[in-house]
């Protein structure tokens, strides 16, 4: 018997270890000699471990065998303590799972008995669980009454292992609901607690959430900092999930940099740890993220590679929230191909699932998501009607992030919907709250979008205010793909006021940007751009030469939105050059390409083009 306690004690440490494996064999072994000694109590405590390494490793079907096990044992011995203990398990099983009114019910279920056994430790366990499935369903206000409830447990009973757990817990809602500073002092806090009780892997988890704070701070040298020091101390102790969940959030922050070589070694080597270690669910999440960055090199076809791996494998697995964001993103990357109505299948497959699980967060990520398309396709009423839906939700669950998100969705919407008065006004509230939540990205990307609304209307003075403040904050932070984007709109400003000679100097500096951090579709629009610069200057053949260029990349990156803009303006600097023949045929296309795109005013402008040529 003891023997059997023993080996369950060495699989329970590896497992936090992150040693899966020994885990397993060592658990195994510890089952085998307990079935042999009729330990019952015993084996509900290994059966037990086995949830948690099942847990750990993304094995959920595994994991909820397991505490099934446990807790029919342990019903039968009459181990209530032990029962309401395979209960929680089967909670977290079925959080991880996404199904989250069982989950709900089970850690429900679970804290009664402990109430009534006078349990205190236990209960607070049970609180812990409630609040993370709160915290996943975007209730805030019940997560943080649980966590909080949780925290006053471990205050009375002393137990300053869970009390600064729950604390982290507290940090993570207010990083939801973009409270980046409270989250920060939280956590920093915690990072004390930690390294004063030398709880080494507590210690850890705390410096990668402030890594992950201080990215979204646009603090990105101080992020890194600490995310490598909560990788030195995973290295040390053998966390290897810990270790692979820092690399996720390095790849991250070296995303918002744009540094994009790095995030994708980042994230790399986090999918072949998770892989390793068996981790399916951080394998299907990573692999979001790595197909995002994908996204943002213009390499479509590895993101949608990687997209569709992700949504497989949490499909699979039954985790409903992993996979909703997988079709999500996977729905963004088919926006920037121009692939619209894919974009709206995946979108709306993932709002189904988002409303099921009742993620009221992630259903207004897929809204805004549906916005922006139905906006490319023209639809700007549809689009308007979507943003504004979000917005109410981000606002109903306190996700302050999410709400401005949602207005600069919403002021695009109105901008092309002809409402300019609206545009701004919702641009002007997504600048406030950018700024009160210091979402420094979310501010450079709402002034860049200001701007270009003043320069559509003649307000160039305006306009170039907004977008000088927009390109230094871009340049202040780091943000190379943000820079990039708001010299290409200074380019344009330029353009608009008659000042070629700037617009192309402007258009040449955004270029070089584009090449350094490999985003390609970035390159082709700036191109684009630099070929109007060029007709504008009555220089035709670079115009050409330039236009033709963009138009190369769009067709390899399958950009066909973009590609549809530029066969028409190829059409019409052929026009100039006197080749009819090959503006015929450079505008034919346009038309063709706009009216899949939806491009309406592209394809009218194309027609009118053609008819001119025919008559």
């Amino acid at each position: 018997i003891a023997q059997g306690a023993s080996l369950a004690t060495v699989a329970r440490i590896q497992c936090r270890m992150g040693d899966h494996a020994a885990a397993l064999r060592h658990a195994g072994e510890a089952l085998r000699v307990q079935l042999e000694t009729g330990d019952r109590p015993g084996q509900g405590v290994t059966l037990d471990v086995l949830a948690r390494v099942g847990l750990r490793t993304g094995r959920y079907w595994e994991a909820a065998g397991h505490a099934e096990e446990s807790l029919r044992i342990r019903r039968e011995i009459g181990d209530r303590r032990g029962v309401a203990e395979s209960i929680v398990k089967i909670a977290l099983v079925r959080w991880h799972q996404s199904r989250y009114d069982e989950a709900l019910s089970r850690a429900r279920e679970a804290l009664a008995i402990q109430r009534e056994i006078g349990d205190l430790a236990g209960a607070s366990g049970a609180l812990y669980v409630l609040a993370r499935i709160h915290a996943r369903t975007a209730r805030y206000a019940r997560a943080r009454e649980c966590a909080l409830e949780s925290l006053e447990i471990c205050r009375r009973t002393g137990d300053r292992h869970g009390e600064t757990d729950d604390l982290l817990t507290l940090a993570h809602l207010d990083r939801r609901q973009a409270r980046y500073g409270r989250a920060l002092r939280t956590a920093l806090g915690v990072l004390e607690a930690k390294r004063e009780m030398d709880d080494r892997t507590g210690e850890a988890e705390a410096l990668t959430l402030i890594g992950r704070l201080q990215g979204e701070l646009g603090r990105h040298d101080a992020a890194l900092a600490h995310l490598a020091e909560a990788i030195r101390l995973q290295r040390a102790t053998g966390d290897r999930y810990g270790e692979a969940e820092t690399l996720e959030a390095i790849g991250r922050v070296r995303r918002r940099l744009a540094q994009y070589p790095a995030a994708r070694r980042a994230l790399k080597d986090a999918l072949r740890i998770e892989r390793e270690i068996g981790d399916l669910a951080a394998e299907g999440r990573t692999r979001t993220l790595l197909a995002e960055v994908c996204r943002h090199q213009a390499a479509f076809r590895a993101a949608v590679r990687h997209s569709r791996k992700a949504i497989a494998i949490l499909r699979e697995i039954g985790d409903l929230d992993g996979e909703s964001a997988a079709r999500d993103g996977l729905a963004r990357i088919c926006y920037y191909m121009a692939r619209y109505r894919k974009a709206l299948r995946h979108a709306g497959e993932a709002l189904r699932i988002r409303t099921e699980t009742d993620d009221r967060q992630g259903q207004a990520e897929s809204l805004d998501t549906l916005s922006r398309n139905h906006r490319r396709l023209g639809r700007n009423e549809v689009a308007v009607g979507l943003a504004e839906r979000a917005l109410a939700l981000h606002r109903e669950i306190g996700d302050r992030h999410g709400e401005a998100e949602s207005l600069g969705t919403l002021a695009h919407a109105r901008w092309r919907l002809g409402d300019e008065r609206a545009a701004l006004a919702a641009g002007i509230e997504a600048l406030r709250i950018h700024r009160e939540t210091a979402d420094r990205y979310g501010e450079g990307e709402v002034l860049d979008l200001l701007a270009r609304i003043h320069r559509n209307a003649g307000r160039c003075d305006e306009a170039l205010a907004l977008v000088t403040r927009a390109l230094a904050l871009r340049r202040e932070i780091g943000d190379r793909r943000g820079e990039g984007d708001s010299l290409n709109t200074l380019s344009r400003l330029m353009r608009r006021r008659g000042e070629t000679a700037e617009a192309l100097d402007h258009g040449h500096r955004a270029l070089v940007i584009r090449h350094e951090i490999d985003d390609r579709r970035g390159t082709a629009d700036t191109l684009d751009n630099i070929a109007r610069a060029h007709a504008d200057a009555g220089d035709r053949r670079q115009a050409l030469r330039h236009a033709l260029d963009a138009l190369e990349i769009q067709a390899g990156i399958g950009d066909r939105w973009g590609r549809g803009r530029s066969l028409l303006l190829v059409g019409e600097i052929q026009l100039g050059l006197g080749r009819p023949d090959e503006a015929r045929a450079s505008l034919a296309r346009a038309v063709r390409v706009c009216v899949k795109t939806g491009d309406r005013e592209s394809a009218e402008t194309a027609r009118g083009l053609l008819a001119s040529l025919v008559e």
